[in-house]
């Protein structure tokens, strides 16, 4: 339950050799990587390697073609071996390709206002009665505002209402300039320059279409000659942006060290497991390289790398989404695996539900990915534990059931008929759960030999068994309660003495998952009583559905609700009695993926 011991390692190389170096730490990936500081007089920071700036500019050029291929569906392709000189091109193509969508934007604005325009008729009126216009941009929450003043005026509008924004043409006489101009400045319009006189509205629209046309033909031209080039090359640019990649890496993983005129001076962190590994990786440069080892000194804090089975991998995603363990504590990722999947049946307790849940994070638990694809691992482990309890409960689909299996008559408790047994059994739970954590931190102050801290939780473990001995037997009870009691106020004064109370409430927080899990029979309860009936005719297809879909959401809320309640219990009352957290995760510098050779 301890995390990997870790060893400090120093490396001592040759500037002249750093590259060949480098390149097998990052191939080993079993270092992580600590900054040096350059306090000593004759060591400093290390400064940038003078291809950085090239091979950066490369990555740059690499990583702008790759966006290129996935905008247009080019994401990978054939090996075919490529030049700077067709990037630069394919970049030059897109850049052609951005310019055509832009004219293409522009004229859809200058599209709707003419087709504004047109509406009104403009070039239907005589010369002599030619009236003013003007067009503003507003905005949609005060258009229909603008329409009343506009109608109370007496002037002519037309208008096209978005999301977003919206536009609005105010015509009018020659006289009613100053109506329009003041209703403008009253509603904050903000006007449109839409260029020189319009002779010919119908005949500036064709224009407009027609130049749309041809941007949108000369786009898709240049798009298909940017996959034609990208196609045969785009395996050959992946293969070189990875190598790349880790080039990058390398060089911003000197910047890490210290230097004098001749050295570079490395710090890091290993596991102690992986030491021959290590050693025998830099077997080759041991002309020219210095490798050394050492433990932790007192006080100092190694990077964590947590000793977690695959299977239990997304509990340690949850551990460290919360905060990493220090290197030097216990690490509760497998006690998580157990504890939390139990607290998360209890709330669940429904046979059908927990198979639902099982069913669905099955199906998702592979698809997506981070933590959203170890909550549904999470999720699945967990629901067995909700069938099994389930069981106890006699629950399916908020149905309740009887049931004998193995010789056991289910349901051994009733959530809903025996909710002082349901109660009893979750602040049991809560006390073991209390006295688990006291007893870990017992045993965190054995490790570090901090005895006045390691009696101390050694006594509230006690007054937990004394206060439940108090049930069986008063007299012994009460005695080790009282031991414990005096050990407290020996160990942690007056303050412990007033955090009993504390102890009880932390213990009484576990009663909620009786709550949480009684509310959810109840709108089970709910939901069945509206279940379809054949009385009902054709309209029980409706109702088939609407009490699916509440069941359905009765599921994904019984499940949300597990993983909070869950999560909250252990990262507060569970966490806050032997856990400290805030450890620096183990990143060993290594390949972001494997060069082909």
């Amino acid at each position: 339950m301890l995390p990997e011991r870790m060893l400090k390692v120093n490396v001592i190389i040759l500037k002249s050799k750093v590259d060949k170096v480098v390149k097998s730490l990052q191939e080993a990936g079993l270092v992580h990587l600590e900054i040096e500081k350059g306090e000593d007089e004759w060591m400093k920071r290390a400064s940038p390697l003078k291809s950085m700036d090239a091979v950066a500019r490369e990555v740059s050029l690499i990583r702008e073609v790759k966006t290129i291929g996935k905008m247009i569906g080019v994401e990978t392709g054939g090996n075919k071996r490529y030049t700077k000189a067709d990037l630069e091109e394919i970049v030059g193509l897109q850049g052609e390709m951005n310019d055509a969508y832009r004219i293409i934007e522009g004229t859809k604005d200058r599209l709707e206002l003419l087709t504004i325009l047109r509406r009104l008729r403009l070039n239907s009126l005589p010369a002599s009665q030619r009236i003013s216009y003007e067009v503003f941009e507003c905005s949609p929450k005060k258009i229909e505002k603008v329409i009343v003043a506009c109608e109370g005026k007496n002037l002519d509008f037309e208008y096209s209402k978005g999301a977003t924004e919206a536009y609005i043409i105010i015509a009018g006489g020659a006289a009613d300039r100053d109506a329009i101009r003041e209703i403008a400045k009253e509603y904050g319009l903000l006007p449109v320059k839409i260029g020189e006189e319009i002779k010919n509205v119908d005949k500036e629209i064709k224009r407009i279409e027609n130049e749309k046309k041809s941007a949108e033909k000369k786009a898709s031209q240049l798009k298909g000659k940017i996959r034609e080039r990208l196609i045969p090359i785009m395996g050959s640019i992946n293969s070189e942006y990875i190598r790349l990649q880790n080039e990058v890496d390398r060089a911003e993983a000197v910047l890490k060290f210290g230097e004098s005129e001749r050295l570079y001076f490395v710090k890091g962190w290993v596991r102690e497991r992986d030491r021959a590994a290590l050693e025998k990786a830099m077997e080759p440069h041991k002309e020219y390289a210095a490798l050394t080892f050492e433990k932790p000194h007192h006080g100092e804090l190694p990077p964590t790398a947590l000793k977690t089975s695959n299977a239990l991998k997304p509990f340690e995603s949850l551990l460290t989404f919360i905060s990493t363990p220090r290197s030097d504590e216990i690490d509760p990722t497998n006690l998580i695996a157990l504890t939390l999947p139990i607290m998360f049946g209890i709330i669940v307790g429904d046979v059908g539900y927990a198979l639902v849940l099982a069913l669905i994070s099955a199906f998702y638990m592979n698809k997506m990915k981070g933590i959203l694809g170890d909550i549904m691992k999470i999720t699945f482990i967990s629901s067995f534990w909700g069938i099994l309890w389930g069981l106890i409960f006699g629950e399916f689909f908020g149905f309740e059931f009887e049931l004998e299996l193995l010789g056991i008559q289910f349901p051994l408790i009733s959530r809903l008929h025996g909710v002082i047994s349901l109660l009893l059994l979750t602040i049991g739970i809560g006390a073991l759960h209390i006295m688990l954590g006291n007893l870990l931190g017992a045993i965190e102050g054995v490790m570090h030999r901090e005895w006045k801290h390691a009696i101390a939780k050694s006594c509230w473990v006690l007054i937990e068994i004394g206060l439940i001995g108090l049930i069986v037997n008063p007299e012994i009870g009460g005695a080790l309660a009282l031991i414990a009691l005096i050990g407290i106020i020996a160990t942690e004064g007056g303050v412990g003495l007033i955090e009993v109370p504390g102890l009880l409430a932390n213990i009484m927080s576990y009663a909620r998952l009786a709550a949480v899990g009684l509310s959810g029979v109840i709108l089970a309860m709910l939901i069945n009583m509206m279940r379809p009936d054949p009385s009902q005719g054709i309209f029980i297809i409706v109702m088939f559905i609407a009490f699916a879909m509440a069941h359905f959401v009765a599921i994904v809320l019984a499940a949300f609700e597990s993983l909070i309640q869950g999560g909250r219990l252990h990262a507060v009352e569970f966490f806050s009695k032997f856990f400290k957290g805030g450890g620096i995760p183990f990143n060993p510098f290594k390949m972001k993926e494997v060069e082909k050779r």
